[in-house]
């Protein structure tokens, strides 16, 4: 199996409600599934006439490619959601440390209790591990940005009335990471033919909701540098863990979706046993649509990613090759990224020793319920989020200037309109505010300047006709306007908001 990374940049905000519904409030993913790269490939090579029979199942549905899920990439690496054995202080998240909660004994609880510490489940978060002397683990929240939205009323040409709606989607500019696993290694230009295609805008691809209007923009690039997998650990006794690298799915004998797999299922020896009741898993109902047909698909029961299922191996197993045996994946839909699993990573080791936390001594030993990695705060928005400047985006920049520019025209025609009042106040005094609003409405209406210098100043233009043409032609009162119009340094295209706003004032006085 040859895995291969791929970032995957975000152009615009993109939407994958957890629902395919259209109706009523749903829960936004905080991760892009593999489906999704996986529609983007079949989209392409599903009907071309040069893809094999068996290319397509093998591309798309018997798992010997597999469509991993796309995570927040962070300090170089695919990051993994926070396993759901992580409890931290209910009071104190910040300040108190992180207890594996499966590690954690009746005198253990008792003793919390008895301190009033409450121990509440990390959840929608995802880590980055730093390998090294001294391994740190950083968490991060996924990051959403929630906008509303109206229908359009294309009869009306306006905002439809009673049809407004709200959109969870993840914000531009984020990289994310995901991988693809080849079974067999000449599907890989058959893939990146596609998702790395130059073609059609430089690799763009849309996916999502709303992909015809404003969302659902990214951009697909391998990976220059291989990334660092995560290291394991040796449990001391026979306990191990088993964590959800990606969500599983599996089905019983009767072709229904179960949440309790067994040890077939989860290829384990037929002697091993689950502790269920020191394992932590979260389940929930996976929705799909089929757009290629247009309708939904049947709906699955998931244990989540994150999920850890601790087993107990006796009689001298060899956990070599239980890893061996994992490494392929277990359940059903791994084409789709399901069934990723990771035996006893890092993050879940504990700390040897009698820790004290908080002043309060715990249980000794190897069983002891704290993570033996040091723990950091939350990574800021900008080590996720990229934030562009404006001066290195030409759309934007221009978009910026040609504001200023605008504004500051008419910052320059007020001062005009002020200076000509001022000075010629006392001349026009004899029009009347009626003549003035005349003017106004021509100047509103007119097509452009040349419009208004007919509609005003022709021989049978407002100036110079009926019972207020004499009034014009005293003080000579018409030849000054036109001038300040036409004769001065005005700009055509200013000319008909200098008189708007002229024609205005000068009807106060």
């Amino acid at each position: 199996m040859t895995r291969k990374y791929y970032n995957c940049t975000l152009l615009t905000d993109i939407v994958l409600s957890s629902s395919p519904a259209t109706q009523g409030f749903y829960e936004s993913l905080d991760y892009i599934p593999g489906s999704k790269f996986l529609g983007i490939v079949a989209g392409k090579l599903y009907n071309d006439q040069a893809t094999t029979a068996k290319a397509k199942l093998d591309l798309f549905h018997n798992g010997t490619v597999c469509f991993g899920d796309a995570h927040p990439y962070i300090l170089e690496q695919r990051t993994l959601k926070v396993p759901l054995s992580w409890h931290r202080s209910k009071t104190k998240p910040e300040a108190s440390a992180i207890f594996l909660y499966h590690n954690l004994s009746d005198t253990d609880k008792a003793k919390l209790a008895g301190e009033g510490i409450q121990l509440k489940q990390e959840r929608g978060k995802y880590i980055a591990t730093q390998e090294g002397s001294a391994q740190q683990i950083c968490t991060y929240s996924g990051l959403q940005r929630f906008s509303i939205k109206s229908a359009y009323d294309k009869i009306d040409r306006r905002s439809k009335n009673g049809n407004m709606y709200g959109y969870f989607g993840m914000s531009k500019g984020s990289t994310w990471c995901f991988y693809i696993d080849y079974g067999k290694k000449e599907y890989i230009s058959m893939v990146e033919a596609v998702l790395l295609s130059k073609q059609d805008q430089e690799n763009v691809h849309y996916i999502g909701r709303s992909k015809a209007a404003e969302y659902g923009m990214v951009k697909v690039e391998a990976l220059a540098s291989e990334l660092t997998p995560v290291t394991s650990f040796e449990s001391s006794n026979d306990r191990q863990y088993l964590y959800a690298a990606s969500n599983l799915c599996f089905y019983d004998d009767f072709g229904r979706c179960t949440t309790a797999p067994t040890l077939a299922q989860l290829k384990l020896p037929k002697h091993a046993k689950i502790d269920w009741v020191a394992s932590q898993i979260r389940t929930r109902p996976y929705r799909t649509w089929n757009q290629k047909r247009s309708s939904r698909d049947a709906d699955r029961q998931l244990i989540e990613k994150g999920s850890v299922i601790v087993i107990e191996l006796k009689n001298g197993v060899a956990i070599e090759q239980i890893k061996t045996d994992l490494a392929s994946g277990i359940g059903s839909h791994k084409s789709e990224g399901f069934g990723q699993i990771l035996i006893n990573p890092s993050f879940l080791q504990p700390i040897v020793g009698t820790p004290i936390v908080e002043g309060m001594k715990l249980s000794a030993g190897a069983t002891s319920p704290y993570l033996a990695n040091a723990y950091k705060a939350e990574l800021p928005k900008r080590s996720f989020i990229v934030q562009q400047d404006a001066e290195t985006d030409d759309v934007l920049k221009n978009f910026l200037n040609r504001s200023r520019a605008q504004y500051k025209e008419l910052l320059d025609i007020d001062e005009l309109v002020n200076k000509f009042v001022q000075e010629n106040r006392s001349i026009f005094k004899a029009v009347s505010a009626s003549q003035w609003g005349i003017i106004r409405r021509y100047a509103k209406f007119a097509a452009d300047a040349e419009a208004l210098e007919r509609l005003l100043f022709a021989d049978k233009g407002l100036l110079a006709r009926g019972q207020t043409e004499k009034i014009w032609r005293k003080k000579n009162r018409r030849s000054i306007l036109y001038n300040k119009l036409y004769k001065s340094n005005l700009k055509k295209h200013n000319i008909l908001e200098f008189t708007q706003k002229l024609a205005a004032e000068m009807a106060k006085y």
